[in-house]
């Protein structure tokens, strides 16, 4: 169980590192940008903010069953570095319709470098990082 949850966790901030540099969410590259910029910030709140909202209160639970209450918490729990900060480059938008894929690189201030398609997805006018489990 220890180690479902500890993977579930990963993919979490995984697509919080990959959401990015905006401060709304009227695109889905805002979102992304948006939930980048709360992992800098050390925003959890907002990281959180930025998920489906049927998601948000089951990431919250989780992260109180591990007694994680901040970004750096969860951050390095991920194996990333307490204050590493991410700079995101968003490669390529997808949308179709209400759903939609925002192509990213994802730089840490550790020298990390990622790519990954990060799904999203447009709720009551709003989008969302579309990371249901």
């Amino acid at each position: 169980m220890k180690r479902i949850v500890s993977s579930l966790l990963a993919v979490l901030f995984l697509c919080f590192a990959l959401a990015g540099c905006g401060s709304n969410q009227s695109s889905p590259d805002a979102v992304v940008g948006k939930f980048v910029q709360a992992i800098n910030n050390n925003d959890l709140e907002g990281m959180i903010s930025c998920m489906v909202p049927d998601v948000q209160d089951s990431v919250k639970s989780i992260l109180a069953m591990y007694g994680t209450s901040s970004a750096s918490d969860l951050s390095e729990m991920m194996g990333y570095e307490s204050g590493t900060k991410f700079t995101l480059k968003i490669t390529n938008v997808v949308v179709d319709g209400d759903t939609a894929t925002v192509s990213t690189e994802l730089t840490g201030s550790d020298g990390s470098s990622e790519t990954s398609d990060v799904p999203c997805v447009k709720v009551d006018g709003k989008w969302y990082l579309d990371i249901g489990y």
